[in-house]
């Protein structure tokens, strides 16, 4: 998934349902990178390109702080009645919402070693529309961190389900990031 040595590439963030913390696992990324020192900020970006909230994220204003290239909202919008929207012919043809997906990203990423980029709620969101997670990230041909609940059993079920529908979409997961563990 990566191009070249000191050129990481595109790491696609899709979590198994909604509200599940694939922006929280975003910001914990860039912020581990940045203090870590494996990085500089303005060398990633962060975007979330097909989105269903519109509602500023604190990964924008922490974005904004350190620097990092970040585009909160992208092209993409499903906003409320876009399926039956879409349905009807009165929204962009699959092919055209991907591709403009697909450019806000590769857009940042002319400039950055490595772009982040934040699913929408679970891997097959939008597919009624061709344009659901799998569908990106594999226009991107970008490898996918899965993030899950919590738990064992369903954890691993949920997993299994959600890494076999990218994998037929030909998208490489990297595997799971089990979040809201309980301490």
């Amino acid at each position: 998934g990566f191009e070249n040595i000191g050129d990481f590439g595109v790491l696609f963030v899709g979590g198994d349902r909604s509200s599940v913390g694939k922006t929280s696992c975003c910001l914990g990324i860039l912020s581990s990178l940045v203090d870590g020192g494996f990085l500089k900020p303005e060398e990633l970006g962060y975007i979330k390109p097909v989105t269903q909230c519109e509602a500023e994220q604190p990964i924008i204003n922490y974005c904004a702080k350190q620097g990092i290239e970040c585009m909160g909202i992208g092209p993409v919008v499903f906003y409320k009645g876009f399926t039956r929207a879409f349905l009807a012919g009165e929204t962009p043809s699959s092919e055209a919402l991907i591709a403009d997906a697909v450019a806000a990203v590769r857009d940042i990423k002319s400039r950055k070693k490595l772009v982040l980029v934040d699913g929408v709620g679970y891997p097959a969101v939008g597919s009624i529309c061709g344009i659901s997670n799998a569908h990106v990230a594999a226009a991107l041909q970008a490898p996918v961190l899965l993030i899950g609940k919590s738990g064992v059993g369903d954890a691993v079920d949920s997993h299994n389900l959600n890494s076999i529908f990218f994998e037929h979409h030909g998208v490489r997961v990297l595997g799971t990031i089990l979040n809201k563990i309980s301490i």
